[in-house]
């Protein structure tokens, strides 16, 4: 669900020059990249569960770091910073992207009972909105995001090879 929404913000800003011609090229690959890149957090999961920790250990540290407003808000000031001072245009749209990408995420991970630490590391407190998602849609938000990953991944690599740029992923 996140890669989808992350595409159609991406899509909805084609014929529009957000931060020049480059900047705005490679802020809408990061927007999609960090609509989805968030839950990377996962992995640090998966590995306390192999070592044999609880469910409750492998979930304390999803939604902390990756969905940070201060992350965020790091992540977007750099990009505009290097867009602006043109030390690289592509590398700062990148950035801002991934940011806007991220926000977006973290608005959508509000519904959840577990919450988002958005003021982490200031309080690990989690914040959500009042209801949650059924139990089932969690599942299913989570098969289609990697569903999603991996026909975008086939997608960048076949666009690479169509245009023989395999080493600069299209940016």
């Amino acid at each position: 669900l996140h890669g989808l929404i992350g595409t159609g913000i991406a899509l909805a800003t084609q014929g529009r020059t957000i931060l020049g011609e480059v900047g705005t090229r490679t802020m809408r690959f990061g927007i999609i990249w960090g609509s989805i890149i968030l839950d990377v957090d996962l992995l640090i999961s998966i590995i306390i569960i192999a070592a044999g920790g609880n469910m409750q250990q492998a979930l304390a540290p999803h939604r902390t770091l990756t969905h940070s407003f201060f992350t965020i808000l790091a992540l977007a000031l750099i990009g505009l910073l290097l867009w602006k001072t043109a030390i690289s245009k592509s590398v700062g749209g990148g950035l801002f992207g991934i940011a806007i990408g991220m926000f977006v995420h973290v608005l959508f991970d509000l519904p959840y009972e577990v919450g988002v630490s958005f003021l982490w590391p200031l309080t690990s407190q989690r914040f959500g909105l009042f209801w949650s998602l059924p139990g089932i849609w969690a599942y299913l938000d989570q098969t289609l995001d990697f569903l999603f990953a991996a026909i975008f991944f086939y997608a960048l690599h076949r666009l690479a090879k169509k245009y023989r740029m395999p080493s600069r992923l299209l940016i």
